[in-house]
This record gives structure tokens, sequence and C-alpha cells, in this order.
């Protein structure tokens, strides 16, 4: 899920770009910087329902009320990562060596730092090579998101070269052939296309970093729609989704989870949805763009795949089988809080170690070309 710029300060723009990747004065945009961070508290959602405490038809039967609300939390939720996807396209990723020097560094910061810690309380526990491997990724789910993305980055170049060159229609045919093969072999049928990984891949990005590209420049609906109509679709689509999971759940037809999956065309019309909601809201706000360029760190932060599969998803299920719905639901906003702040302070300090480290790189190489 769970950055995943991905989320981040990563393109270090957000504002409008010129189809000829002309170099403009960078302007952040308000309204998508507090799309970033709705989009990471809905990443923390999906890591909850169905991440920890999960759907079931006992569930369903006995606590109705509670499966219906864990439904409709999940399908608003559920866009999180096609929106961070969204947003890389809709201002394409400019891609430079620092720029994916520090994403690298972050993710290192983080997962090296909290392996640190886990060590230092247990030893151990963590004192092995498969724990001390989540360092560098190297299992499947760590930190998915951010090696998905790296693989989008690396495309971005051709992506951005086909984008310029290719016509509308030539665009919209590429488009149309993805989507009705990912929605036959990564939705419809999960393994059909193995390596779309049912949206947790690389491939599933860069469809969505091209339909971006064309809803921007191509789209005529998205200059004719309101942020009323954008918003009440997203609305739309999230109870209709919660509506059908809740009836194939009461009725025991185990298929209501393909509904949540980045792959489902309504999630992902559903993302496009609140992007362009976000889009049109015209507010300016330094701290929320300060806050947006830490995003990321949540991610990494909770995410970490030594804290996700024990520590988080310990608490969630303990929270849920001792406390009541109000009170779950204050918990849950408390640790939401409680996990941003860290991060950010955590994230400064990160910062401050990559531009101190970034001065001493272009200090050693201005010595080197005067010595040369």
């Amino acid at each position: 899920m769970t950055n995943m710029n991905m989320i981040l300060d990563m393109t270090k723009i957000n504002s409008t770009d010129s189809p000829t990747h002309q170099v403009v004065k960078p302007s952040r945009q308000s309204g998508i910087e507090l799309l970033r961070i709705v989009a990471m508290l809905l990443v923390m959602i999906v890591h909850i329902y169905p991440g920890t405490i999960g759907f079931s038809y006992q569930r369903m039967h006995t606590a109705p009320f509670s499966s219906i609300n864990s439904f409709v939390l999940e399908s608003m939720a559920i866009v999180c990562v096609n929106v961070f996807v969204f947003i890389s396209g809709w201002f394409g990723i400019k891609k430079n060596l620092q720029s994916i020097g520090n994403l690298c560094f972050q993710t290192l910061f983080f997962a090296a730092l909290i392996y640190g810690v886990l060590y230092c309380f247990a030893p151990q526990k963590y004192g092995n090579v498969d724990a001390l491997s989540t360092i560098l990724m190297w299992h499947t789910d760590d930190y998915w998101f951010v090696k998905a993305y790296l693989g989008l980055v690396i495309f971005s170049p051709i992506l951005n070269s086909f984008t310029e060159r290719c016509s509308e229609k030539q665009l919209r045919w590429v488009l149309i052939a993805f989507y009705v093969f990912q929605t036959l072999y990564a939705w419809m049928s999960i393994y059909g296309a193995i390596w779309f990984a049912g949206g947790y891949s690389a491939t599933s990005f860069i469809g969505l970093y091209l339909l971006a590209y064309y809803m921007r420049h191509h789209a005529s609906v998205c200059k004719q729609w309101s942020k009323t109509k954008w918003l009440l679709l997203f609305f739309g689509i999230a109870f209709l989704q919660a509506i059908l999971a809740s009836w194939l759940t009461w009725y025991n037809i185990l298929i209501a989870g393909r509904l949540f999956t980045y792959t489902n065309p309504l999630v992902i019309v559903q993302s496009i949805a609140l992007f362009m909601f976000f889009s049109q809201l015209k507010i300016k706000s330094k701290i929320i763009n300060k806050l947006a360029l830490s995003c990321l760190a949540v991610y990494l932060l909770h995410a970490n795949p030594l804290v996700l599969h024990a520590s988080f998803r310990n608490l969630i299920l303990d929270l849920d089988a001792n406390l009541s719905s109000y009170a779950f639901a204050c918990s849950i906003a408390l640790l939401f809080i409680s996990i941003f702040i860290v991060a950010f302070l955590l994230d400064q300090i990160r910062l401050f170690l990559y531009q101190g480290l970034c001065k001493i790189g272009r200090n050693f190489l201005q010595k080197q070309i005067k010595c040369s």
C-alpha cells in the first residue's frame, strides 16, 4: 500500500509544468499538498481495514453495523496509493540523481533507524540476517511502494518522451488497451498476469502515470466538472462499493475483497475524482506544504515490515478487542496524530543530515574540479 513525487519531496514540484519540460519556478499548490496528507491518512486506514482487522462472514453477522462502517472506510481509503501515483503523472517526474538519492536516503534512514532501535531492545529477536535484510528491502513486501515507485522513476524519461511525441489518439488507444488488459488479468483474475501484482507494481504505476497525463492534457471533463461533482462521484463510488461488499459478505460470497484492489476500474475512477476535487481547491498554506514534504516519512515509519507485521497490527487488534466503537475511533485518531508528529520530527533530522551530505559532496566535487 501502501511516497507512496511519491509522496514527497521526490519531484520537488507539483506546479504546472510545460509540455516541453521548460524550466519553471516551483510553485507548490497547497490543495495538492493537502491531498498528499489526506492520502497518507488513508494509507494507514487501509493498514487497519482490511490490513489488520479484516472482514468476514462471521463478523458481518455478529457486528453488522461495525462491519458496514468498516467497509465504508475501506471504500474511501483504497484510493490512497493510486492518488499518489496520479499526482506524479499529472505533474510529471523530472528525474535527477539528487531527487532519487533523496528518496533512497530517506528510505535507508528510516529502515536503519527502526532496525537499530528494535535491535537495542531485543537483540536476540532481531540479530539475524532476515531482520537485517529489511534495511535493503530484500523481501517482497519490504516497502513495496518505494520499490514500485523507483521502477516508475527509472522508466519516466521514456514515458515522458512518449507522451510528448504521440498524438491524443495514440495515447488514448494505448490506455484503452492497457486498462482492458489490466482489468482482465490483474483484477478479474488477480494472478492472470502476476507481474501486475494486483496493482502493487511499477507496471500498474506506469498505467496511472500515463492516464494522469492524458487526463490533464486531453480530457475536457477535467475543466468542465466542478469540484462538487468530483466529490459526489468519489463518495458515490465509495458507498456503492461498501454496499456491494456488505451484501457479498453477508451471503458469504468470497469475492468482496476483489472490490478493494488498486486495479479495480471503479477505484481508479474514484482516485481521479478525489484528485480533481483537491486540485480545484484554491488554498495557500506554508504549514500544509511543510507537512506534506514529510508524508513519505509517515509511511516509512509505520509500514516498516518489522513494525507493521507485529507492533502496529497487534496494537490495532488489542484496541479493537477491548474498546467500544467510540473509544476505538478516538484511539485510532490519537495514534495517527502521534505517528504523524514522530515521523515529521524524525524526518527533520533526516533532512538536516541529507543537506549536510549534499554540501560535503558538492564541496568535494568542486575541489576535484579545481585540482583537475
